[in-house]
């Protein structure tokens, strides 16, 4: 049972820390340590209910700063914690720095042969956006079983539909839902032998660019460079500045075949930690930060890796015993267990494996996933069946956009499993910026309203 509204309370307001803070722009320099906040308005909006509390807020907030503090957790991640589900490592090998670059280059042309493709077809006058083809690529990813044949981690499969996933049994019947949701975000919803032809091109371009990685890759292996990646120090390099709210520290330069990623010192410090918990006796700690780091770097999108604030992690552990991600990587990750996008990168840093293979029987966890319609559906169904199975008190935190006329938020609300709904508003609420492992704390001002969930 949820603990009361005291404790929903704590962690709106929590959500509110730094609110107002705007680090909208991208390629703004990084940030310092915000000023306090102003409190958020201390507005519960329950499902159907509305209550209003200002008191009881700044008195549950006080009383919980100096206990949150032994639980060993700073700005930048909680350390000391270690979840139940420690023990199980899925990590049985790592991905070799120079496999990564051609899956880097591999991925950047679908993408630009996507986007072409795109803008060749879009009406005159509509720009096509890049976020739509990283929609696009997280909707089809959601969709793939890593047991299908010539699945990748990165690249597309050209089926391109989930294969015998009970949870996704809103799917099966469809050929892809997120070529058709790129199908109408660029030529609108026309039917007949328009749209038949543009998703044709969108099958034949994955074909393509994916017959060409397996080939490139094959071949690539006989030719494997024996020097390894390089960390280069912050204050052995140009570029190393000043790292802002994230850690502080400078920015370390991670170099290999002529490829620099760059990495806050802070977020290096903390990866040797959990690559030291959590990796193979004979991994190498330098390519496996240049692999993960890259793999990352070819996502590019920040608003997709965004977390929520240190503060409501505190109070989600604190108040409902949430410490385990169902969304997360080793970069942006409270805890030293979570569940992640990519095992093949992400393993030895400690990742439990890819949501949808995580069979939780009781427990209570925190799911912030990218903000993608496929995927916040798949994850609804595949929780309902977690839920229906667990033989213990089993519990789920889900952080969403306020979405009420998509169906993803729809799915959500209406399911017999949310017992509570909570709203902040888009103006009194920030993100952890998705790229802040870089460049230090920068934060992302809400664009939307946020739902939380209680499973």
């Amino acid at each position: 049972m949820l603990r009361g509204d005291d404790d929903l309370f704590a962690l709106m307001e929590s959500m509110g820390d730094n609110a107002g803070y705007n680090a909208d722009q991208q390629d703004s320099p990084p940030a310092q340590d915000p000023e306090p906040p102003t409190p958020i308005p201390s507005i519960l909006t329950k499902t159907k209910t509305t209550k209003t509390k200002t008191t009881k807020t700044t008195k549950t907030k006080r009383k919980r700063s100096s206990s949150q503090s032994k639980k060993g957790g700073n700005e930048l991640w909680n350390p000391s914690y270690v979840h139940h589900n420690q023990s199980n490592n899925i990590c049985t090998s790592s991905v070799h720095p120079s496999v990564e670059l051609l899956r880097h280059s591999a991925f950047e042309s679908l993408k630009s042969s996507l986007l072409a493709y795109c803008t060749r077809k879009a009406p005159e006058g509509l720009k096509v956006k890049k976020s739509w083809i990283e929609e696009w690529w997280f909707g089809r990813k959601s969709e793939e079983d890593s047991v299908e044949d010539g699945y990748d981690s990165v690249m597309v499969t050209p089926t391109g539909t989930h294969n015998g996933d009970d949870d996704n049994n809103d799917r099966k019947n469809s050929s892809s839902m997120a070529d058709s949701a790129l199908c109408t975000s660029v030529i609108g919803s026309p039917g007949g032998k328009k749209r038949s032809k543009f998703l044709s091109g969108i099958r034949a371009i994955v074909q393509s660019e994916h017959s060409t990685f397996r080939k490139t890759l094959s071949s690539s292996r006989r030719t494997v460079p024996k020097k390894g990646p390089q960390i280069i120090p912050a204050s052995d390099n140009s570029g190393g500045g000043g790292g802002g709210g994230g850690g502080g520290g400078g920015v370390v330069q991670v170099k290999y075949m002529g490829k620099i990623l760059k990495l806050n010192s802070a977020y290096l410090e903390k990866l040797r930690i959990l690559h030291e918990r959590s990796s193979l006796p004979a991994s190498d700690f330098n390519s496996d930060v240049f692999s993960l780091l890259l793999r990352y770097d070819t996502l590019e999108g920040a608003g997709f890796q965004a977390s929520i604030p240190p503060r409501v992690f505190d109070v989600l552990l604190e108040e409902f015993g949430a410490g385990m991600e169902m969304f997360a990587s080793p970069l942006n990750c409270r805890y030293s267990r979570f569940c992640s996008a990519f095992p093949d990168v992400d393993g030895v840093f400690g990742s439990a494996g890819s949501v949808w293979k995580f069979e939780p029987k009781e427990g209570c966890f925190e799911a912030n996933p990218p903000f993608e319609e496929g995927v916040i559906t798949r994850m609804a169904s595949h929780f309902e069946r977690l839920l229906k199975e667990a033989t213990g008190d089993l519990k789920f935190i889900i952080i969403v956009p306020r979405w009420p006329d998509k169906k993803s938020w729809q799915r959500l609300n209406e399911s017999t499993a949310t017992r509570q709904v909570i709203t902040v508003n888009q103006k009194d609420h920030y993100y952890c910026e998705g790229t802040r492992y870089r460049r230090g704390g920068d934060y992302r001002v809400a664009s939307f309203d946020t739902s939380v969930f209680f499973w």
